[in-house]
């Protein structure tokens, strides 16, 4: 005897959702270009690390963020919020927390060289777990939102649309930012000085609230429909 199919289709999904997904992965790529490009030369320039240290201080945060994606992942599908929802409520809980860490990523602190590496590293570190807390579950919601294959897509076509806007902003906007804030000389140089640190932390600033909006906007405008 055949059996009736219990399968049932999710509602389709609006422009505002499509709209959310976008919103997040503009930010996201905002930050990554922001620190991929201007991170080093933060340190080297700005906060005087020696190069070879500086080097250090990334390659470990690439090593941990190796180590702790696999961790949040199993972690993420293994643990449901009181609302039900496994992925959604990261994007709500860890955006001012990745925000503060992109904050003070770009802070020079005045302590012994040795601080100064020790908290470079303990910095990064956090950064690279609340970035992997925001991003790997935001990379499951386009299975938990939909059922649908033609809103799966849109919503992948929405999510490398935002990728290339992020992507585009966190590589020229730095200068613009420091510029705003008097952290160039005469020339367009950055200062090394206390002016060029306090600019490097307003800009940071800038990014820190471009994960928040992106973020919080991601959150308010999606659900997950499949369980």
């Amino acid at each position: 005897m055949k059996t009736e199919s219990k399968y049932i289709e999710t509602p389709k999904i609006g422009w505002a959702e499509k709209f959310g997904f976008g919103t997040f992965s503009t930010a996201s790529n905002v930050v990554f270009n922001f620190k991929d490009l201007f991170y080093l030369f933060f340190l080297t320039n700005v906060m005087g690390i020696k190069i070879e240290h500086a080097g250090m201080i990334t390659a470990l945060g690439i090593v941990w963020d190796a180590v702790n994606d696999p961790l949040v992942g199993y972690w993420a599908v293994n643990h449901t919020f009181k609302n039900g929802e496994k992925c959604r409520p990261f994007a709500l809980w860890c955006a001012v927390p990745w925000a503060v860490t992109v904050v003070l990523m770009f802070t020079c602190f005045d302590v012994a060289y040795g601080m100064k590496l020790a908290i470079a590293i303990a910095i990064y570190f956090l950064f690279e777990l609340f970035n992997t807390f925001a991003a790997i579950p935001y990379n499951s919601m386009g299975g938990l939102a939909t059922n649908r294959d033609s809103d799966r897509r849109s919503i992948n076509v929405a999510r490398n649309l935002g990728g290339c806007v992020g992507s585009g902003i966190g590589g020229v906007a730095l200068y613009p930012l420091l510029d705003l804030f008097g952290g160039l000389d005469a020339n367009g140089n950055v200062m090394a000085n206390e002016a060029g640190q306090t600019a490097f932390v307003y800009a940071a600033a800038v990014m820190g609230a471009i994960c928040i909006i992106g973020s919080f906007a991601h959150y308010f405008t999606t659900k997950e429909r499949i369980q």
